[in-house]
């Protein structure tokens, strides 16, 4: 098992390009994220056997057992790739995700690129959103947001120093509510629409 860095670069965090675990960073991921293929093979089977049980069964009351049946693997597979059912959604949250660890200078350009990034992730990822809002736990996405955003040295620096414990996490937050209010009220934004809302409600742009 490792432990791994939830960013574009999307290796493990003892060698990946974004520096090392920052000291605030709270409750990280640890998952298999080597490079065997067969590994990898099992690892997306369990995540697409977790998201077909998902559209038939509620998330908590699908068991480890009957998620392996489904993947055709072992428990010990499973528990050797992933600590948890959590894991696997963090796996599937991970996997396409658009924000860069690599960020303009400049306060409103990173704004704008955070922002864009965010709302290509949520349009290309409402199903699996959707998912997340129907059984409750958005939590898991705003956790994976914040992880993501807590290993980002380039975010951290367009952050005020007195600010930092809080900004990934009011990020996060704001990101899954937008996610989930756009999957549940069926908006039929453009991502280039939503990603302007996103950054209007991230730069404060929402006050009249």
């Amino acid at each position: 098992m490792s432990t791994i860095c939830y960013n574009d670069c999307s290796r493990r965090l003892d060698s990946c390009q974004c520096g090392k675990r920052p000291s605030n960073v709270k409750n990280v991921i640890t998952m298999y994220c080597g490079s065997n293929k067969t590994a990898l093979c099992s690892q997306q089977a369990i995540a697409e056997a977790l998201l077909d049980l998902m559209e038939q069964t509620p998330y908590r009351e699908i068991s480890v057992s009957a998620l392996c049946r489904r993947a055709e693997v072992s428990r010990q597979t499973f528990y050797t790739l992933f600590e948890s059912k959590e894991n696997v959604l963090f796996f599937a949250l991970k996997k396409d995700c658009r924000y860069s660890c690599t960020l303009p200078p400049s306060r409103n350009e990173a704004l704008t690129a955070l922002s864009q990034g965010f709302g290509r992730y949520v349009i290309e990822h409402a199903p699996l959103i959707a998912l997340l809002a129907e059984n409750d736990i958005m939590l898991l996405l705003r956790q994976a947001l914040r992880n993501g955003l807590e290993m980002c040295q380039e975010f951290t620096a367009c952050v005020q120093p007195s600010l930092r414990p809080f900004a990934p996490d009011f990020v996060a937050a704001a990101i899954a509510s937008a996610a989930q209010t756009y999957v549940q009220k069926g908006c039929d934004l453009t991502e280039a629409q939503l990603s302007s809302a996103i950054r209007a409600l991230l730069g404060g742009g929402w006050m009249m």
